[in-house]
């Protein structure tokens, strides 16, 4: 029997207007059902697992609001960015795609080949300063492109960053630049930048299909060169039914033996490139994922949670201590699902405000004073308290404590783009992942992949 979760809106690919939609499941499957009444009904699958979706929705924390908006006026959805009045989430992640220079031909690639955009370092800048008003501080900022390291005054980029207190750059790398540019690495290094890796699975046959040429082996080389010079890096895999999500428990194995910091996997969106090259049937469901990663022998059921400041369709995480000697313990069972939420909730990574890294203090310690006689659980106590012992006696702030992040903490994220067969109005408006835009305009992540796709598809699609 089929069961109404939620209504919203959804665009019909064939007359290419917004149509009423809702979302529908059964025992079977959770689906998109778009209703046109010029080309019928149409269905998405966005989940293969009903139960966990009906759950998820039990995760979701009251949003926080950002302290300023760009736009003052509401003109329907998508085309009010941004962000506008109407958007229900602040920014968590800021992206900024400084440029569409790149040494690769992606086939699945978001962008359209051909398509030039950019920022200067001045524009970054400007851009910067309207995302502190409206945040009131800079924590997690991304350069993406393109390849970011072929702009040619790209180090003025982190330069601009390390000026205006950002806590964290990270730049969205294919790496084939770094591998060979070692003053270019030192560069990362000195400013504490890091490296967000493609890196889509252990098979060169994955790397022919949706990077267009064999890259493992220049992958691994580069890992190799990022761990020997101290370069911090994170793993960033692309997942496509039928092309690598078989290989998504070996990809998160590798990545907890690996120095990687982070591991982001990506279920494929059809648009862009991807649009022209592929269908949705390559698209997973994050639940599908989710479920993969959990045959990583360091990643148990239970322990991905959706990631509770967006919409619970659109992202799930998983948090670990690292206690040392391939041990990996869960942030989530650690705290209790509550706390958990509490330090996770709203945040780009938890611990990074005062409240946050309170609570895990606080919980350390309530463990230390009732740990067992176990000496596993006590090593794993005191190698934390050793971390936290090092941010005793100094002022909070969250740079500091992203970098006890690195040493400390291990994580995994899915996040599930929407494409034009699946995007959902009610899912766009609590995106917290935005694109940063001269001027200080902010765009939700697939709100701008959308409007660039309605744009560009009468004359490349």
């Amino acid at each position: 029997m089929s069961r109404l979760f939620s209504l919203t809106s959804a665009w019909c690919l064939s007359c290419r207007e917004f149509r009423p939609a809702r979302i529908m499941g059964d025992d079977e499957a959770v689906w998109l059902e778009k209703i046109c009444p010029v080309h019928g009904i149409k269905r998405e699958i966005i989940s293969t697992e009903p139960e966990h979706y009906a759950a998820s929705s039990g995760y979701n924390k009251p949003t926080v609001l950002p302290k300023g908006r760009f736009s003052q006026k509401f003109i329907g959805c998508p085309y009010s960015c941004g962000l506008c009045p109407k958007h229900q989430q602040h920014t968590c992640l800021a992206i900024a795609e400084i440029t569409s220079l790149c040494d690769l031909n992606c086939p699945i690639c978001l962008k359209i080949k051909g398509d030039e955009f950019g920022l200067s370092p001045e524009d970054f800048a400007e851009c910067l300063n309207k995302l502190s008003e409206y945040e009131g501080g800079l924590i997690l900022v991304n350069l993406s492109g393109g390849e970011p390291t072929l702009h040619p005054r790209f180090a003025d980029f982190l330069k601009v960053a390390a000026e205006l207190g950002v806590a964290q750059l990270t730049v969205s790398t294919n790496g084939l630049r770094l591998s060979k540019d070692k003053a270019l690495r030192e560069l990362f290094v000195n400013y504490s930048t890091v490296a967000a890796l493609q890196f889509d699975g252990l098979s060169e046959n994955t790397y022919l299909t949706l990077r267009g040429r064999k890259l493992l082996s220049t992958k691994l080389e580069t890992i190799e060169i990022f761990e020997k010079e101290g370069l911090p890096y994170s793993l960033t895999a692309v997942v496509a039914k039928g092309v690598n999500d078989w290989e998504i428990g070996a990809i998160a194995d590798f990545f907890f033996n690996s120095k990687a910091l982070s591991l982001m996997i990506q279920p494929a969106a059809v648009v862009g490139e991807a649009y022209r090259n592929f269908g949705p049937q390559i698209r997973p469901a994050l639940d599908e994922v989710v479920k993969a990663l959990e045959t990583s022998k360091n990643v148990a059921p239970g322990d991905m949670t959706p990631i509770a400041c967006s919409h619970p369709s659109c992202a799930a995480s998983a948090y670990y201590f690292n206690a040392g000697e391939g041990r990996f313990l869960s942030l989530k069972k650690f705290l209790g699902l509550e706390q958990y939420l509490e330090v996770t909730a709203n945040r780009a990574f938890p611990g990074l405000d005062l409240e946050g890294s309170q609570i895990i203090r606080d919980k350390i310690y309530q463990r230390w004073a009732a740990a067992s006689s176990d000496p596993e659980d006590i090593e794993i106590l005191e190698r934390a308290r050793g971390f936290l012992r090092r941010l005793e006696g100094r002022e909070f702030t969250p740079g500091e404590a992203f970098d006890l992040g690195k040493e400390m903490v291990k994580s995994v994220f899915v996040h599930a783009f929407m494409d034009p067969y699946c995007l959902d109005l009610a899912r766009l408006s609590k995106c917290c992942n935005h694109y940063l835009r001269k001027g200080g305009q902010l765009i939700p992540m697939c709100a701008h992949n959308f409007k660039v796709y309605v744009e560009k598809a009468a004359s490349v699609y």
